[in-house]
């Protein structure tokens, strides 16, 4: 039998487990991060044109925050399918996904034509720099 270790935080870390376990590959599940919310105040959802997101997590955090109702009638650009559909749970109407990485996204925020700033919530540390990458598109 093939065995996968599963390192993302939770609730993810659990979700591919039980998809790898569906394919018959034993997931053993060892989360290496922990997601947690930082207290923090966001500014008000009328000075942006889109909200950008490169995991679940930011879009989990603005909703255990209670902050998410306010950002729903921004157009959604997400990095990933599974981000993408969550963000329609979620109650975005509007929402693309790049159907890939940060680079995809880049590209996908890059043609999209948003004319005005993008609300970019993450994590502290980041595996990528969104905003730079996007710096000489302007």
């Amino acid at each position: 039998m093939i065995r996968m270790l599963v390192t993302r935080p939770e609730p993810d870390a659990s979700e591919t487990a039980g998809r790898l376990r569906a394919l018959g590959i034993e997931a053993i599940v060892q989360p290496l991060l922990i997601a947690e919310t930082l207290r923090t105040t966001l500014p008000p959802a009328d000075g942006f044109a889109a909200l950008a997101v490169t995991s679940a997590n930011a879009l989990r955090a603005l909703h255990d925050r209670g902050e998410l109702p306010r950002f729903l009638k921004l157009p959604l650009f997400a990095v990933g399918d599974r981000t993408a559909a969550l963000a329609r749970e979620f109650g975005f109407a509007e929402v693309v996904s790049a159907r890939g990485n940060i680079d995809d996204l880049v590209r996908l925020l890059a043609k999209a034509g948003i004319d005005g700033p993008i609300l970019y919530p993450a994590a502290k540390q980041q595996s990528g720099d969104l905003a730079k990458a996007l710096a000489p598109y302007g």
